[in-house]
């Protein structure tokens, strides 16, 4: 009952909200580094609020019967999201490992090189995203290769 209430939407509504706040607020704050208490706070909180956001997100497409709920079942459902979710766990072992080899080494390029590399912390971040993303998604699906030929 609680889940198909309003307070039930309202928490679906706070945690899409949470979650696409703190996927987003880093690459796009400017002054997110000039604040030592706020930075402290972030980085104590985003974790956990980050998770309760996708806590009530799951709980919602689960239990609710409104807009929001069927549209975010029927959004993961689609066909697109399957050759993602083959890769999950693998890419889950992957994905940290390249990151702490891609994001540093574009930082130093924006370091070393200035004039030939001028990227904003937000440009960064998403080269270092798609970068990443692209490399994670590659090494990930030849281990997934490798392993069903051996099998």
């Amino acid at each position: 009952k609680i889940a198909n209430s309003k307070m039930g939407v309202g928490l679906t509504v706070l945690g899409i909200f949470l979650v696409v706040f703190f996927m987003a607020f880093p690459a796009f704050s400017t002054n997110f580094d000039q604040y030592q208490t706020f930075n402290i706070i972030y980085y104590i909180t985003n974790r956990n609020l980050f998770s309760l956001g996708i806590g009530f997100i799951i709980i919602a497409m689960l239990l609710q019967q409104h807009f929001i709920a069927n549209a975010l079942r029927a959004f993961f459902s689609l066909p697109f999201w399957y050759p993602i979710a083959s890769l999950s766990y693998s890419l889950y072992l992957i994905h940290l490992v390249v990151m702490v080899g891609v994001i540093p080494a574009i930082v130093n390029l924006t370091i070393m090189m200035p004039e030939q590399y001028p990227w904003s912390m937000g440009e960064i971040l998403f080269y270092g995203f798609v970068i990443s993303s692209v490399l994670s998604f590659a090494i990930s699906a030849l281990c997934i290769c490798l392993l069903r030929n051996q099998s």
